[in-house]
């Protein structure tokens, strides 16, 4: 007999039309082989971008958004259909930057996600492509802490001495700009990164071991 540890989770960012609205949408499912495929991030990315252009920060409303005329729940309950698995939204969470604007990133194997607004509302070419490496970073260390369980897998972001560590590092990488024009990465105005604690798949439950190892016989070719 086997017992579930920890479902996989996955996350995606998603900035709308304005730039002005982001949101991070975190999703669950019961093994990590749905997270790769097309479909299922396909989904995500419609999810987190729905969720960001009305400025959502509730599941339930998520769920009942409609996507090309139907409910995202019963989008989901499509895909679970087809992949036999059971899928759940755990996670909505919305910024809204009315005077600004906001950057996201996606880790490729959607276990981290973050968005970044700077404080100033003029989003320069520089300034812009600066950003995107700050939030960048920021996605691969939430996904670092929790790598090493030394966080939660859902906790609140933002810690300013990281995030100045981090801007400094992109800031110092970024020769031949002018400082000031990337001072507004040191203090932005919000900050928002979720990371997915790793899989730990099944275990086997108390039960004794057989005594040996029982080897696996595989069929002939």
């Amino acid at each position: 007999m086997t017992v579930p540890l920890e479902r996989a989770r996955a996350f995606a960012a998603s900035v709308d039309a304005t730039g002005t609205r982001g949101s991070i949408v975190g999703f669950s499912c019961e093994t990590e082989f749905v997270l790769p495929t097309d479909d299922f991030q396909e989904l995500l990315a419609r999810l987190s971008m729905a969720a960001a252009e009305q400025g959502l920060n509730d599941v339930g409303a998520l769920l009942s958004t409609p996507l090309d005329g139907v409910a995202a729940e019963l989008h989901i309950a499509w895909f679970e259909q087809t992949c036999g698995e059971n899928l759940s939204v755990d996670l909505v969470e919305s910024m809204h930057v009315p005077d600004g604007w906001i950057v996201s990133h996606n880790l490729k194997n959607r276990r981290a996600a973050a968005l970044v607004a700077p404080t100033t509302a003029q989003a320069t070419p520089g300034l812009a492509a600066a950003a995107a490496k700050v939030a960048a970073a920021l996605a691969e260390v939430e996904y670092q802490w929790t790598r090493g369980y030394r966080r939660s897998p859902v906790r609140p972001a933002g810690d300013p001495v990281e995030i100045e560590s981090i801007a400094k590092s992109v800031i110092a990488a970024e020769r031949g700009k002018d400082p000031a024009l990337l001072a507004p990465l040191l203090n932005p105005t919000r900050v928002l990164a979720r990371a997915a604690v790793p899989h730990l798949g099944y275990r086997k439950d108390a039960a004794p071991k057989a005594a040996g190892r029982r080897r696996r016989t595989l069929p002939a070719r």
